[in-house]
């Protein structure tokens, strides 16, 4: 998945007054990535992206979306450094020979297409029954934040960031 970078101006400014106490900004990092992950899994559960709108509706299947088995939603992770922290999730599909990020293509949206070379048409199972489709698209279901920090997502970074100031 590419990386997206969120500038908050307030987030940083509070990251930059804690690197002055000089306190391990490693922990407040990890603190940030779990409080993350917590807020992506919160929008699987209710269906909803990181600014509060629903996800488009299942319309092949009753449920909830990405919550068949949970293999993309549990995939989410967070690897945290001294100077940062990263979401990530490593959740990825094969098809004849390509690999592509199965988190991307629930994010930002896509069309699936036969391959030009096959029986032109896509063969795979929906609600239980076999179907057949010249092309199927696939709604954005946004996970992360790609618009700017949600507020939540602010106020949960800043609560670690006043955390790790008791401390330090």
């Amino acid at each position: 998945m590419e990386n997206l970078r969120l500038d908050d101006r307030e987030l940083r400014a509070a990251i930059g007054k804690l690197q002055r106490t000089g306190a391990n900004m490693a922990p407040v990092f990890a603190g940030i990535g779990r409080a993350f992950k917590a807020r992506i899994q919160i929008g699987y559960r209710n269906q909803t992206d990181p600014y509060g709108n629903a996800w488009p509706a299942l319309k092949s299947r009753r449920g909830k979306a990405l919550r068949d088995r949970g293999n993309l939603r549990d995939a989410w992770d967070y690897t945290a450094g001294a100077d940062q922290v990263e979401l990530v999730n490593n959740r990825q599909v094969s098809h004849r020979g390509r690999t592509f990020s199965l988190a991307a293509i629930h994010h930002f949206g896509a069309t699936i297409k036969p391959r030009e070379d096959g029986p032109g048409v896509l063969l795979f199972k929906a609600g239980g029954k076999d179907v057949a489709a010249k092309q199927v698209t696939i709604p954005p279901r946004r996970q992360f934040p790609d618009e700017g920090l949600p507020d939540a997502w602010l106020a949960d970074a800043l609560r670690v960031i006043e955390r790790h100031f008791r401390r330090a």
